[in-house]
């Protein structure tokens, strides 16, 4: 069914020549990391601080991003950063020894010991994720790539292949338009998320077509709670249906309503379920502590130690604790 205002599909294939052949083999070596402070500074923290550059264990966020980009045969990197990211990129060429490329005495790009470049475009603050992207596009030259948001990570289990390495495979082996990493969360979480509607039942499948996107529905109106989870796969495609997907009422360009139209037009958009991998959000620092306790706890020099004193701290809250029998003065479960 065409949808009022929708480039149709034909419109916008017939600016590739020879669709079917272009759709056929798709070539992902390139990459965006867009921080969540480009449009929306998390309120948790300070002004002037960087969610970027937070630690996680030992590593900071955004090495752990650029390593999973880099496990998907990424090998240029732009990074969408906000007025209040400077010092980002000239401390990830510290921290991995790259080379810095300076223009006016500003470090605008670097190439990393493995020959992976890195470029910084630096974008207005309080802009959408969309209008960061389409600042992006004509260094990206017409190519697919990956889309990483910095306020998710992901942590590999079992040396399993990361969320960007199976976007990149599900993009070529479907020929799709884009795929969307989707992660189940819970109902009463689903009214803080896009929500992807999948197309028929996808039963055990890994990976589904998607019917709709569904942005911040209210948690009794939706039965689904699949939620995007910041990880993106995306064909040059998605530049026409940005600039197409302007908010009458808000005049901003807003990439799930551009993924959505696409979705309704083409049918083009897949998901696939980030499952096999630990998910992070960074949006709160409560879920920022859960991460740092996670990624403590797989560290190979100090994992064993940090959860003996877990288990130490947690049976010293449970001996000092009130009895969960006197309900008057217990903060402690009924079940404990």
């Amino acid at each position: 069914q065409a949808h009022p205002g929708v480039p149709q599909r034909g419109s916008l294939q017939r600016q590739f020549l020879f669709p079917a052949l272009w759709r056929a083999k798709t070539l992902v070596n390139r990459a965006v990391i867009a921080s969540l402070g480009s449009h929306a500074h998390p309120r948790w923290l300070p002004p002037g601080h960087s969610m970027e550059l937070l630690p996680l264990g030992r590593r900071l966020t955004i090495e752990i991003i650029i390593d999973e980009l880099i496990s998907a045969s990424i090998s240029d990197i732009t990074l969408l950063l906000g007025p209040e990211h400077d010092g980002v990129l000239e401390h990830i060429v510290r921290v991995l020894n790259g080379t810095a490329h300076e223009r006016g005495g500003r470090v605008t790009g670097a190439v990393l010991p493995d020959g992976t470049l890195l470029h910084h475009i630096p974008v207005p603050e309080r802009v959408t994720l969309g209008e960061a992207l389409l600042r992006a596009e004509l260094i990206l030259e017409n190519n697919s790539f990956l889309l990483a948001q910095s306020e998710v990570l992901f942590a590999s289990t079992n040396g399993t292949p990361t969320v960007a390495n199976r976007l990149v495979q599900i993009l070529d082996i479907t020929g799709a338009d884009a795929v969307v990493a989707v992660r189940h969360v819970s109902r009463s979480r689903v009214g803080t998320y896009t929500i992807v509607e999948p197309l028929g039942d996808p039963g055990q499948k890994p990976h589904f077509v998607v019917k709709d996107l569904l942005p911040y529905p209210q948690p009794d109106g939706v039965n689904g709670t699949l939620a995007l989870a910041g990880r993106y796969a995306l064909t040059p495609i998605i530049f026409d249906y940005l600039r197409d997907s302007d908010d009458v009422l808000s005049e901003r360009v807003d990439l799930q309503r551009a993924l959505r139209r696409l979705a309704h037009d083409r049918e083009g958009v897949w998901a696939t379920l980030t499952s096999e991998e630990r998910c992070f959000d960074l949006e709160s620092f409560l879920l920022y502590a859960r991460a740092f306790i996670d990624f403590s706890l797989n560290d190979p020099e100090v994992g064993v130690a940090v959860k003996e004193y877990m288990e130490e701290l947690i049976g010293c809250l449970l001996y000092t604790s009130p009895s969960p029998r006197d309900l008057s003065t217990s903060r402690m479960p009924s079940s404990a």
